[in-house]
C-alpha cells in the first residue's frame, strides 16, 4: 500500500484524535444492494414507477422517511413502511462485510481509540446489522435516528456521539460514504474521512472537501499507525 501523506498540520490535528467515529452504511457494512433493492421495491410496488439508481441513491446518510418524501410527500409513511419491510425480510441475504474491517477495528481498540457508530438508520436496523457481524464489541456508543432530534447532514448526531464519549470535537474523525456525512461532521467541527468504498463518487465527496480521502479501511490504520510509530 503507497504511504499516505499528511501535511504537517493535519499530523497534528490527527494526534489529537482520541475517538474514532463510524457512519454504517457503505462505510462498515456493505448493504448498498440490499438499500438499492429495497428502495426499488418500495417504488414500484406504491409509486408504480422505475426510478433511477442514482436517484434512488442520492440521498443515503440522510433519515428514510426524509428521503421517500423526495418521491412523494403523499405516500412517505407508506413507503417507508414498504421499504422496511423489504429490508428487514432480506437483510441478512443481500449484506456483505467489507475485508479488513473487523481487523481494523480491533488494532484501534488495541491502540485506545474509543469507537463509535454514528448512523441515521433506527435502532432495530442498526442493531441487525452491526451483530451481523459480531461488530458490537469494537463499539463504546451507537447514535442512531432514535437518540436524536436532528440528523445528518445537521451535526446533533456527531455532537451526541462526541458526549456519550465525553470528547471535543477537536479529539474526533469522522468517517463516511455520503457527502451528508461530511457535512455533519464538517458542522460538528471534527475531523472527517471520505470513505471512497461506499456508492457514492471521488467527484461527489470532494465537492465537500473532506480532510482525508481513504480508499479502504486498511488506509485508516495505516494513517493511525504512522501517527503512533507503531
Amino acid at each position: 500500500m503507497e504511504k499516505i501523506k499528511l501535511s504537517l498540520e493535519m499530523r497534528k490535528r490527527l494526534k489529537k484524535v482520541k475517538g474514532i467515529l463510524f457512519d454504517l452504511d457503505g462505510t462498515l457494512i456493505d448493504t448498498v444492494e440490499l438499500i438499492r433493492q429495497s428502495f426499488r421495491y418500495a417504488t414500484q410496488k406504491i409509486l408504480g414507477q422505475k426510478i433511477p439508481d442514482e436517484i434512488l441513491l442520492r440521498n443515503l446518510g440522510t433519515p428514510l422517511r426524509s428521503q421517500m418524501e423526495v418521491f412523494s410527500k403523499e405516500k412517505a409513511d407508506e413507503l417507508t413502511r414498504v421499504y422496511q419491510e423489504f429490508n428487514w425480510a432480506h437483510h441478512d441475504e443481500l449484506i456483505r462485510e467489507y475485508p479488513g474491517t473487523k481487523e481494523v477495528l480491533k488494532r484501534l481498540k488495541e491502540w485506545g481509540y474509543k469507537l463509535a457508530v454514528v448512523t441515521s438508520k433506527s435502532y432495530p436496523l442498526a442493531q441487525k446489522g452491526i451483530s451481523a457481524f459480531n461488530l458490537s464489541p469494537f463499539f463504546e456508543v451507537v447514535v442512531t435516528l432514535d437518540d436524536v432530534s436532528e440528523f445528518k447532514p445537521l451535526p446533533g448526531p456527531i455532537l451526541a456521539a462526541l458526549n456519550r464519549l465525553g470528547f471535543k470535537p477537536s479529539q474526533a474523525i469522522y468517517i463516511g460514504d455520503s457527502p451528508h456525512d461530511i457535512k455533519a461532521g464538517k458542522r460538528a467541527k471534527v475531523l472527517t474521512a471520505a470513505a471512497l468504498w461506499g456508492p457514492f463518487s471521488f467527484e461527489n465527496l470532494k465537492k465537500e472537501k473532506p480532510d482525508i480521502f481513504l480508499e479502504n479501511i486498511g488506509e485508516l490504520e495505516e494513517i493511525i499507525k504512522g501517527l503512533k510509530g507503531n
